[in-house]
């Protein structure tokens, strides 16, 4: 995903680390992945809405940029130095870099000019409006222009922060249904079929089914999430920035379907046996 792309990436985009995370089962690992975003998620949204007071505090000019007035010998045209017209302007960008910045370049390797990072964050408009070289003010209208950005990166940030906190209980709850599916399929020794009765093998496939077809709904449901969308963003373009350190793409996926594998195998351990005692 193209941090400097917004309409690819509206919400949030930060990856932290570049090793591959190892788990067996996947999900504790990506549980983890997730809480470090909500961390990152909710301390960006707090330095935004820093930025955004910050702004409100700012009158913006209202006087015109050159002013002509009488003199003995005419009329004299007394231009404001580029400095003074653009004094607000680096106000707005220094509160920019002491608050949001540094949340929006932890993924970008070496160094990003911060009228990009301004870029990345509130448009091409903003940026063109705060750049010096224009000698832009910081009038009524950039004013406001700059507050709907702003208000609209917070709205983001929040649908983001909703997102995930979602996405948390979506994992833990799943975590928790193929644990039991683990459990269950763990305690099921090969070395004790030979005591089984017929009965009791039958009913032990019947069991290996039922977890095979839990993996197989959780599955379904999992697939399901991840075809919606996030504002402007599928929801498998978010797990896939997510989880992208992790050996797999798709942990819940990836532990359900090895999970149904270890209940098939079992099965045909046990139809092995059933066959025996016909």
């Amino acid at each position: 995903m193209n941090r400097h792309d917004r309409t690819d990436r509206p919400l949030t985009a930060t990856r932290r680390g570049s090793g591959r995370i190892e788990t067996k089962w996947h999900l504790p690992a990506a549980i983890d992945c997730l809480e470090t975003e909500q961390t990152h998620v909710e301390d960006k949204l707090a330095a935004v809405g820093q930025f955004e007071d910050a702004i409100e505090e700012i009158e913006p000019v209202r006087e015109p940029a050159a002013r002509a007035h009488a003199t003995d010998g005419g009329v004299t045209t007394i231009s404001h130095r580029r400095s003074e017209l653009n004094d607000r302007c680096r106000r707005v960008r220094a509160l920019f870099a002491d608050t949001v910045r540094s949340y929006s370049i932890e993924d970008v390797d070496g160094s990003e000019p911060l009228l990009e990072t301004i870029r990345a964050e509130f448009g091409d408009e903003i940026a063109i409006a705060l750049a010096p070289s224009t000698a832009s003010r910081f009038t009524p209208p950039v004013k406001q222009a700059i507050r709907s950005a702003t208000r609209q990166r917070r709205e983001e940030l929040e649908t983001m922060a909703r997102t995930l906190t979602q996405e948390r209980e979506s994992l833990e709850s799943t975590a928790g249904e193929l644990e039991q599916v683990a459990a269950a399929t763990s305690s099921m020794d090969p070395a004790s079929l030979l005591e089984l009765g017929f009965d009791e093998l039958a009913e032990r496939h019947e069991n290996l089914e039922t977890q095979r077809e839990r993996c197989r709904r959780l599955c379904r449901k999992r697939q399901t999430q991840i075809h919606q969308r996030v504002g402007r963003l599928s929801r498998d373009d978010l797990a896939e920035f997510l989880y992208s350190d992790l050996s797999v793409s798709y942990p819940v996926l990836a532990t359900a379907i090895a999970l149904s594998r270890r209940c098939l195998d079992s099965q045909r351990l046990v139809r092995d046996h059933l066959v025996r005692r016909v």
